[in-house]
């Protein structure tokens, strides 16, 4: 016979068990947030002082959000920022090439768990497009952007971007997006200075500057000092 002390204690237990598993996934929740912020407070420390960072510094901020992901696997922010720091490693030759499908599987995971954060899927975009070129999957991708962030500047930048980092190899149909967004940076008033810094790091300023003269929607452009900056003769 099971007694009233029996069951209290029993009742007990499973109050304890579940405080303990409370407190377990709070601290687990909390070591990986503490992980995320010490490897963005060292991606804030290199943008502030490119010239100082070195490698050791990279691959510590890459342990620290390797360290973040660890602990929280499915927190879609996290698994986007790793990402991105896998591809700016790439990007200063402290990682293999070979990185970049590690990176798209991130963003695949960190879409899986938050599909309506355009950041992830123009990313997405943009990595795909370094893996096999522009292809139908880069634009799906686009195109996903464009669902949940129709108004995001990011999005247009790095469509604009991505087209023209493989202009020379791109299909004619895929050039109506490049214009489309170029024609939708426009919106966005002085941000559209990135869409000339952007065309000069892809080494299409000329190309960039040759549509602004010919196109009369770019006349406002035309007239403004970005035009004197970047296309003045």
């Amino acid at each position: 016979m099971i007694t009233r002390r029996a069951v209290y204690l029993l009742q007990c237990l499973v109050l304890m068990g579940m405080a303990l598993a409370v407190g377990y996934w709070s601290l687990q929740k909390a070591t990986s947030n503490a992980w995320y912020f010490s490897s963005l407070y060292s991606l804030q420390a290199w943008q502030s002082d490119p010239l100082t960072f070195q490698e050791s510094d990279y691959k510590a901020m890459l342990s620290s959000i390797d360290r973040a992901v660890m602990q929280d696997p499915t927190h879609p922010h996290y698994l986007h920022f790793k990402a991105n720091i896998i591809t700016l490693g790439i990007s200063q030759h402290w990682l293999p090439e070979s990185e970049l499908s590690v990176a798209r599987d991130l963003l695949l995971d960190s879409i899986n768990n938050r599909k309506a954060w355009a950041k992830s899927w123009i990313e997405l975009a943009r990595v795909q497009a370094y893996l096999e070129n522009v292809d139908e999957r880069v634009i799906n991708y686009i195109s996903r952007a464009e669902e949940v962030g129709p108004y995001d500047f990011d999005v247009h930048k790095t469509v604009v971007e991505i087209m023209l980092q493989h202009w020379s190899n791109l299909q004619p149909q895929y050039k109506v997006y490049f214009f489309k967004h170029l024609l939708l940076a426009l919106h966005h008033g002085y941000k559209f200075v990135e869409i000339l810094k952007i065309a000069k790091q892809s080494q299409q300023l000329p190309l960039m500057c040759l549509i602004l003269d010919k196109d009369s929607r770019f006349e406002e452009v035309k007239r403004s000092w970005v035009n004197n900056s970047y296309c003045a003769k």
